[in-house]
């Protein structure tokens, strides 16, 4: 048969030089629906293999896709894309009281600051979630130095993104702000311990806590700045 994607000949199921498949049935409305959720639901591969892969062994799993293993794994960025937007359904679906965008008049300016930064913390940074990816990387590379920056972006990724909707079930009974949910910090202060865990436990779990010390320092600084700017302009 030929290839459709790049014409090359083959006997195949999949197309050796492009990988495209082949003898693809027409479209209707059943292959439609089961390859729009099959890289959702399919459990060998996509969204929820990788959070049946960062529960059972996030090592394994963070050390195979770094070496360069990408079959079945769901892209970093897409899985946080998605988590994201799992959360913000969530969120808005129980209604949570936003704070109001009244901005309060006081003569001490830092009262002011303070209080603006506060509503923006509670109604915008959902929306902004995903840059917590950065002082994450900053705080790993810290510990983790063999790796390079961007790939440690990937790896903040899988952590934030698979806490994140751990949190979407804890929203149900704190209803705090993503960045004040301890649930969040608790998953991935563990996923470090398990990926960076040595046979000197004690020294792996500080190094681990002192990680997310730092990454919550970081996180707080960016807000903070962002809240500072925002209520200058």
């Amino acid at each position: 048969m030929t290839c459709i994607s790049c014409g090359k000949e083959h006997n195949e199921n999949y197309c050796s030089n492009c990988g495209e498949k082949g003898n693809n049935a027409p479209i209707n409305f059943t292959s439609f629906i089961k390859d729009s959720f099959s890289i959702i639901t399919n459990m060998d591969k996509g969204f929820l293999f990788n959070i049946k892969a960062l529960f059972n062994n996030p090592k394994i799993f963070i050390t195979e896709y770094l070496n360069g293993k990408r079959k079945g794994i769901f892209n970093p960025i897409s899985f946080l894309f998605i988590s994201i937007t799992i959360y913000l359904i969530a969120a808005n679906f129980l209604n949570v009281q936003k704070a109001s965008s009244h901005i309060e008049s006081s003569s001490n300016p830092l009262r002011s600051i303070s209080y603006q930064i506060g509503v923006f913390i509670r109604t915008y940074l959902k929306y902004f979630w995903i840059f917590s990816i950065v002082p994450l990387a900053i705080s790993l590379k810290l510990f983790l130095k063999r790796y390079n920056f961007t790939e440690l972006l990937a790896v903040s990724c899988f952590f934030i993104g698979q806490a994140t909707l751990l949190a979407t079930v804890s929203h149900f009974c704190f209803r705090a702000p993503l960045i004040f949910d301890p649930v969040i910090y608790l998953f991935i202060m563990l996923q470090i311990y398990r990926v960076i865990k040595t046979q000197n436990k004690a020294e792996s779990l500080l190094m681990a806590f002192a990680n997310t010390i730092i990454f919550i320092l970081l996180l707080i600084v960016v807000v903070v700045l962002i809240g500072i700017v925002k209520s200058l302009y």
